[in-house]
């Protein structure tokens, strides 16, 4: 097993590693940081062992680790993230060759996305997945080393203002919403609208909504039967699958005006059925009319289009299909619907998030409420 040693020379101290390879103790001196080292031991070690191939690109082997990501049925919110956050990384990365990055090269990217607003747990999700791209080129010997192990996560200052402010960025307020919808429903098509909407106001995961078909919705009663959801296998092959939990089957009821649109959508979807073949045979209620018409649409797809509507408005927060879900439960709370009603609605058994946007929202309308009732008291005389 390899030694690390520090060390003081003129120049500062340095750092040497001791390690038996092929049977004989090999020393090297002279590495600025323990982590230097201890790639260059790593490489030292596995290249005794192995043939590697240490010019690809990190472009190319992410793209090749999501290919096989893609091949292990993963449901389709969470393929969509992984997706995201490869191609965020490979533009990153986009001239860097996947052996050359650093721990400290990630950590730089990890501080710029803390300074443009990204919250602790969402930096955590990137490690992850970049972390997973990387233990895939070390098992296909495209690296000697993971350097992610060594990556540290940059410093939140857990005041009750950050933790305030991280709450509020998980959803639009009802300015925000307004204006997202107002711009929306401008520049998109009115199905694209709708499908904002309804996310918006069921709190649907974007994987239900993609996979309903036009039978799921009862139009006599206002209701939308929820019992499915959506994994993507190839980006043109997808399946409808079970939901992600036992309480994610449920019904949710809509507005009149939302079910007035959503029939409109129906219409216009039998004009297109009767003129052109679909690629699908589902009857879906929201599908591609671009490319693989009739399939569904890709949640990336919809990221792009909820990136389109906010870089035209005022919104300074990170949107996207899931901010939405969020945003449902915060009106609900706004509007007095209790904790366990949310959570049934969303289809939820439990949840954190959930619970932290409902009781951060509720704090201000029991003020209010306190507020209402000290005016009541006040009209009786009890000052």
């Amino acid at each position: 097993m390899a030694s690390f040693q520090k060390y003081q020379t003129q120049k500062g101290a340095r750092w040497l590693f001791k390690e038996k390879i092929n049977g004989k103790y090999s020393t090297r001196r002279g590495f600025k940081t323990k982590q230097e080292a201890k790639l260059a031991c790593a490489k030292i070690v596995r290249k005794s062992q192995f043939l590697f191939d240490d010019k690809a690109m990190f472009k190319e082997v992410a793209e090749i680790w999501l290919n096989d990501y893609r091949k292990t049925g993963i449901k389709v919110s969470t393929l969509s993230h992984k997706e995201a956050q490869a191609s965020f990384f490979s533009e990153k990365f986009k001239n860097e060759k996947i052996s050359a990055i650093t721990s400290e090269m990630i950590e730089d990217i990890f501080e710029e996305m803390k300074s443009e607003g990204y919250a602790y747990g969402t930096i955590k999700n990137y490690k992850k997945t970049i972390s997973l791209i990387m233990k895939y080129a070390l098992k296909k010997q495209f690296i000697y080393f993971n350097v992610v192990g060594d990556v540290r996560m940059p410093f939140f200052d857990e005041d009750v203002i950050s933790k305030k402010e991280a709450i509020e960025r998980k959803y639009l307020n009802l300015n925000e919403l307004k204006e997202f919808l107002a711009v929306s429903e401008k520049t998109h098509t009115d199905e694209i609208h709708t499908l904002f909407l309804l996310i918006s106001e069921t709190g649907m995961r974007i994987g239900e909504a993609l996979s309903l078909l036009e039978s799921d919705l009862d139009i006599e009663n206002n209701t939308i039967e929820i019992y499915k959801s959506l994994t993507r296998i190839a980006v043109e092959d997808f399946k409808l699958t079970t939901p992600k939990t036992t309480s994610s089957v449920r019904k949710v009821f809509v507005r009149q005006s939302l079910m007035d649109k959503l029939k409109k959508i129906m219409k216009k979807n039998e004009q297109i059925r009767e003129k052109m073949t679909l690629k699908s045979d589902y009857k879906l209620l929201f599908f591609s009319k671009a490319i693989n018409v009739g399939n569904p649409y890709l949640v990336g797809t919809i990221n792009d289009k909820i990136e389109e509507v906010v870089a035209q408005t005022s919104i300074k927060k990170h949107v996207t299909s899931r901010t939405f879900r969020h945003t449902a439960v915060s009106m609900l709370a706004e509007a007095g619907v209790s904790l366990e009603a949310i959570k049934e609605m969303m289809g939820h058994s439990s949840s954190k998030i959930t619970e932290t946007i409902y009781l951060h929202v509720t704090d201000y309308t029991k003020k209010d409420t306190l507020l209402k009732l000290d005016a009541l008291m006040k009209k009786i005389g009890q000052n």
